[in-house]
């Protein structure tokens, strides 16, 4: 059976009514409607892929009002989106979380082009992380032995997924477009 990713964008359209009454109060704890809204946007669609699937694993992510769940019935998965930022401590950031051989190549970039190649390896280093359910400081030396698959969402969004072993992997976009993942 495939791993199965869902990606959209936080609307208006539900309120998260049918969610437990934790989720909601932790919802209500959230200052940015957007983000607000993908809590509960991000929950509803979990439900909905374990509705009847007995023992699966998952994974959910949310970023600037994106959000992804990952499920898989077999494995476990890790799934992360992120948003390409610029900010002044990028480089001090990824120096001190990116795995040596990664830092290097990023050194390399010419700076225009750091802030995305950025975003790739968080995202990376978030996935893997939480498919192995070790802190992100942990993550860099586990990325050789993870495979991992990434997809861009217009260009200020990544998509990333980590998987034990090379998995069919089936993605459902609610955000409009057509998405294929890249096997990095």
């Amino acid at each position: 059976m495939p791993a199965t990713v869902v990606f959209g964008r936080a609307s208006l359209a539900d309120d998260g009514s049918d969610l437990p009454t934790h989720l909601r109060r932790r919802a209500e704890r959230v200052q940015s409607q957007t983000e607000r809204n993908s809590l509960l946007q991000s929950h509803m669609h979990l439900a909905l892929l374990l509705e009847g699937a007995g023992q699966v694993n998952y994974s959910l992510s949310r970023r600037a009002g994106y959000f992804a769940v990952a499920v898989c019935p077999d494995d476990k998965i890790g799934v992360d989106v992120e948003q390409v930022i610029l900010t002044d401590d990028i480089d001090t950031v990824a120096a001190c979380y990116f795995p040596a051989q990664l830092y290097q190549a990023y050194l390399k970039l010419p700076k225009i082009d750091r802030p995305r190649h950025f975003a790739a390896g968080w995202s990376a280093l978030e996935a893997v992380a939480k498919l192995r359910a070790i802190p992100l400081e942990a993550a860099g030396e586990n990325l050789i032995s993870t495979v991992l698959y990434q997809c861009w969402i217009a260009d200020d969004m990544v998509l990333s997924v980590a998987l034990d072993h090379d998995l069919e992997l089936s993605m459902t976009s609610l955000a409009g477009g057509d998405y294929i993942f890249t096997r990095i």
